[in-house]
């Protein structure tokens, strides 16, 4: 596994759109990517 520094960007990222994911009435941007990217 990378190095905390390198994964911490990631990992606010999967935790901002899991709260924004809980919102209720709340839809994901159409533009937004359906992939995730894995790095490694």
């Amino acid at each position: 596994m990378e190095s905390p520094e390198l994964m911490a960007p990631w990992a606010r990222l999967a935790l901002d759109c899991a709260l924004k994911a809980r919102k209720p009435g709340v839809k994901a941007s159409p533009k937004a990517p359906q992939k995730r990217l894995k790095a490694g």
